[in-house]
């Protein structure tokens, strides 16, 4: 099983309050559990449920899976990352990636490079305006769900779950 995740904040908060926003979103979702870290870096819980947070601008997104590590990346549309030009350079290695945009290559990067993994990359359909990967080694068969979690509103005024 693979489960996405998804709250909508103002865009306009600082980095730390998204941030604190992801760890509640992990909370509310999966409860108060030991985190381990493994070789590698990634973090995942000591029962072998995996996860992922990505934020950006506005929106914090969650994936957890109890099949393999996961990895998701979510990024603004209407904001052409940083050195576009050379991430499709060091990108490209199919024809199909010819023809997607520096956005897509880069959340898809993002999200496998999060998973660390090699695995099956899934584009869920998020709000308008936003783009999203999710990367596993293993995608199953049914297409993950997709859920949007309100957040209390304390969560951005108060940094204190970070």
């Amino acid at each position: 099983m693979i489960a996405l995740y998804y709250a909508q904040m103002p865009a306009d908060l600082p980095q730390r309050i998204h941030h604190a926003a992801g760890r509640a979103l992990l909370r509310r979702v999966c409860g108060v559990r030991t985190v381990l870290t493994a070789p590698n870096g990634k973090p995942y819980f000591a029962d072998g449920l995996w996860f992922s947070i990505s934020h950006c601008d506005g929106l914090v997104m969650l994936a957890v899976s109890d099949v393999s590590p996961v990895g998701c990346d979510v990024e603004r549309l209407d904001r052409e990352p940083r050195n576009a030009a050379r991430i499709k350079e060091k990108l490209t290695k199919t024809p199909e990636d010819r023809a997607r945009s520096a956005i897509t290559l880069w959340v898809r990067f993002e999200a496998q490079k999060k998973a660390g993994v090699a695995g099956e990359i899934f584009m869920p359909a998020m709000p308008e305006g936003y783009l999203a990967a999710v990367c596993a080694r293993t995608m199953p068969k049914q297409i993950p769900i997709i859920e949007r979690i309100e957040l209390d509103a304390d969560v951005f005024g108060d940094c204190s779950c970070l």
